[in-house]
């Protein structure tokens, strides 16, 4: 049981990162990640929404054909949206208007519409459970170093606080400088992944 549990913490945490390895909604990471308070709006959205829809997807039927289950999973998760985009306008009021319209678009991610057909919906619901939250949190922690590491490198402050780096390159925060940020972030985290699997082999 411990295994399993490892292989799955590993797997959502890294071997299958849903940003580094997967891919998944990388656009909005590069379009409108760029400090950390927008890190932490895309956090917030993704994982609450994503969660939230996953888990009240789960109940449904399994009888019902596939393309109107896709439909009701997007549905579910329109429903979600609305209570967390009002408690949003309070928290992250200027970075609602800035991600525009990616953050409904956070309603149809590949990891709901998906990745739950072929993955989630296929296992025990407790298994499932400690599944998706490892997923979103290996999520998380990559939007959240690559939010601070952005806004160092682009600013030269850390959560709008003036920090003492003297090189700083203002157009790494525009989408083109978070295409080559995100894609140096993949290559670095592959190459690390492929030494580990490596040692891995050998130790066994």
């Amino acid at each position: 049981m411990m295994k399993l549990k490892d292989k799955i913490v590993l797997q959502g945490l890294f071997e299958r990162n849903i940003v580094l390895v997967s891919g998944l909604i990388v656009t909005t990471v590069i379009m409108c990640v760029n400090t950390i308070k927008s890190g932490l709006f895309l956090i917030y959205a993704f994982s609450t929404i994503t969660f939230l829809s996953i888990m009240i997807a789960s109940f449904l039927p399994r009888k019902i054909v596939f393309t109107l289950r896709i439909i009701l999973y997007t549905l579910i998760a329109s429903l979600v949206y609305v209570p967390v985009a009002m408690l949003a306008q309070h928290i992250f009021s200027k970075e609602v208007v800035e991600f525009g319209i990616y953050f409904p678009l956070l309603t149809v991610n590949a990891m709901l519409v998906s990745q739950t057909e072929v993955d989630y919906f296929k296992m025990p619901k407790g298994k499932m459970l400690f599944s998706v939250i490892f997923y979103i949190l290996g999520f998380d922690i990559v939007v959240f170093i690559f939010s601070f590491i952005r806004e160092m490198i682009s600013f030269g402050t850390v959560n709008e606080n003036i920090v003492g780096v003297t090189l700083s390159a203002e157009s790494l925060s525009k989408p083109f400088g978070g295409f080559i940020l995100l894609g140096l972030s993949m290559a670095a985290f592959r190459f690390i992944m492929n030494i580990v699997k490596s040692w891995k082999a050998k130790s066994e």
